[in-house]
């Protein structure tokens, strides 16, 4: 039996497949410890940052890095006030949102009819209340009698200013605590009287020199 190559390296245990590597260019790269290239299943590089670029994943260029708001983006989680959100994920219909320095945006209850938004001073959430001035205006025609009561105003008032309408002089001020007649200051024309006869509940009743049969009469009614 003669002797062959593959007999010889058989005997010697180095058969090139079975106890051998055939040579290679990129194993000589790993001996080497030498950049494998990509497209041979390497980065191409010898540090993190590098291979991310050379496989296409550089953070801030090809990729977005990893934040705790793009999670809430991407979860339909609150975000927080500090990136822009209100740090909640419901808001009464109809609701004033307070703001709470860094913590999530407040809701005020909703308001009674005719109450305003009014502050409680430094440091506490304002509320809805009932404006501590109430503010009424408008008409009533005199019908000649002795007095008439005007209702409808919505408050008992303080104050009391009236306009006769056209054709007709003067008006008056009244100024007076809650129910009581008060003190009063003519704009009327000469010899006429500026009294009047008292706030009511809803209103106020005049005396017949602001009650001129016909004639539209203009109010404007304060409660302090």
């Amino acid at each position: 039996m003669g002797v062959t190559k593959q007999t010889t390296l058989a005997s010697l245990g180095a058969v090139i497949g079975s106890d051998v590597q055939a040579w290679d260019a990129q194993l000589d790269a790993l001996a080497a410890q030498t950049d494998l290239a990509v497209v041979d299943g390497g980065t191409g590089s010898s540090t993190a940052a590098a291979a991310r670029t050379a496989l296409g994943v550089a953070i801030g260029a090809n990729v977005q890095a990893q934040s705790a708001v793009l999670d809430a983006l991407a979860a339909q989680t609150d975000l927080a006030v500090a990136h822009g959100g209100t740090g909640v994920s419901t808001l009464l219909d109809g609701g004033v949102l307070v703001g709470s320095g860094a913590g999530a945006i407040t809701v005020l209850a909703l308001g009674a009819a005719g109450q305003v938004l009014m502050s409680n001073g430094a440091g506490a959430d304002p509320s809805m209340q009932t404006p501590t001035v109430e503010v009424g205006v408008g008409t009533y025609t005199g019908n000649a009698s002795a007095s008439q009561a005007i209702s409808g105003v919505g408050f008992q008032p303080d104050m009391l200013i009236i306009f006769r309408g056209a054709g007709f002089s003067g008006g008056m001020v009244t100024t007076a605590g809650p129910g009581t007649a008060g003190t009063s200051w003519s704009f009327a024309a000469a010899g006429e009287s500026a009294t009047f006869v008292s706030f009511d509940s809803d209103g106020f009743t005049i005396d017949g020199n602001w009650n001129i049969d016909g004639n539209t009469h203009y109010y404007y009614a304060v409660k302090f």
